[in-house]
């Protein structure tokens, strides 16, 4: 049992440590509550734990830190505050995007190395309104689309295209710097614009951005693979 303000003592029920649990809140209910947690003088959590707080329906965790104090909103009558205490086995990473249903099997990196490897499944998938569904898609599309027209005005990919087969040609000891220098020579196939020192300058920029993101995404490596013609 807890009194309100105080300080109270017990068992976790999964546990089997005593813990210190002081409970405060103010009157009226409209005021919002705060449990802070700790061990009781002589005992001591295993390096590591986590704590879990629920009360009702809301749930606060958080690496067990002496004297830290976790928030719920106000509650409308009094209630029990569940703890857990858990320890920490592993983590690992996945990317979600709320466009897309995947499944990915990644691999815990556990803090116990004698355990034996674990791997887990991991499905997403987005749950947008239609109208989000349609936000996303438009803005995907505008971006397809400026990306494309962006290629296109410069003669980008025809450019990349005549950069490769002269690669496959010439084979260098130093492909990138081949690549490099051919794009930011005087070989262009497109004509010279108006502006012909601003354009030809910002234009082998361009032409070097779009060459790295080629390496990135693998468009040269897909390239590269293919027989000249």
């Amino acid at each position: 049992p807890a009194r309100a303000g105080g300080v109270v003592q017990g068992f976790c029920p999964v546990t089997h440590w005593k813990l210190c649990v002081l409970i405060a809140w103010a009157v009226p209910s409209s005021v919002a509550m705060q449990v802070c947690v700790e061990t009781c003088d002589g005992c001591q959590l295993p390096p590591g734990c986590h704590v879990g707080i629920r009360v009702g329906e809301m749930l606060k965790q958080g690496k067990y830190e002496p004297h830290r104090s976790y928030h719920f909103p106000p509650t409308d009558r009094r209630r029990h505050a569940k703890i857990d205490i858990f320890q920490h086995v592993g983590s690992c990473t996945v990317t979600v995007d709320p466009e897309v249903t995947a499944m990915q099997e990644v691999g815990v990196q556990l803090n116990d190395t004698s355990m034996p490897a674990v791997r887990l499944k991991v499905r997403s998938e987005g749950k947008l309104d239609d109208p989000q569904k349609e936000a996303h898609k438009a803005k995907a599309q505008a971006l397809k689309s400026n990306a494309k027209g962006y290629l296109q005005k410069y003669n980008i990919e025809e450019k990349l295209e005549e950069a490769v087969k002269a690669l496959l040609r010439e084979q260098p000891g130093d492909p990138m710097a081949f690549l490099c220098k051919l794009l930011g020579g005087d070989q262009g196939t497109a004509e010279a614009p108006a502006k012909a020192v601003e354009d030809l300058a910002q234009l082998r920029r361009q032409a070097c951005a779009v060459l790295n993101g080629a390496i990135a995404d693998g468009r040269l490596r897909q390239g590269l693979a293919e027989p000249p013609g």
